[in-house]
């Protein structure tokens, strides 16, 4: 099994980062770690791969070895799509035995329970499909119509995964 982006006890900042099509979780953070994703757009499509876990985790503890490694999280997800089939594609899991766990989420697009709203906060959409241009050709641009266009917060990135300029009011994912 794979997995795009697999973080142990990491520091990691990921901006204009797409991650489709994996076997496995498309970005675990375990273990713990600082973990920054701005502009990301980690979708979980059925075409290639059947899935049991979310595209996206955070986890204060990991197993390996036999030893357990705990670690406090803190993770800062902004202007960025999780999507897929399962019902959840978000995990957040504070198993670090009471440690650190600050998980903030900013103007995304997740696949999540609509309760979850509470965790998420009100600027993010919960379960909203994204409309992407043209998945099944790996095109992940936010289609006309889209929920994605204009509804991110600018923070500062200046131009997308593809090099296209990005306006004061830009898009939520890698793609303007």
């Amino acid at each position: 099994r794979q997995s795009g982006v697999l973080a142990v006890g990491s520091d990691v900042r990921a901006t204009n980062l797409r991650i489709t099509h994996c076997g496995e979780f498309h970005y675990a953070a375990l273990g713990g770690g600082s973990h920054r994703l701005w502009h990301c757009t980690i979708v979980g499509e059925p075409y290639l791969f059947q899935r049991d876990n979310p595209a996206l985790l955070f986890s204060g503890s990991v197993e390996l070895n036999g030893t357990t490694r705990r670690g406090e999280v803190v993770a800062q997800v902004a202007n960025t799509v999780v999507w897929g089939v399962l019902p959840n594609e978000v995990g957040l899991l504070q198993n670090n035995a009471g440690g650190f766990f600050d998980a903030q989420f900013s103007h995304n697009l997740l696949k999540t329970p609509p309760a979850s709203v509470v965790t998420f906060g009100a600027t993010n959409l919960l379960g909203s499909p994204p409309r992407f241009t043209d998945p099944r050709r790996f095109d992940y641009t936010p289609a006309v119509g889209s929920p994605l266009l204009g509804q991110g917060t600018n923070l500062g990135v200046p131009t997308d995964l593809n090099g296209k300029p990005r306006g004061p009011q830009p898009s939520i994912g890698a793609y303007e």
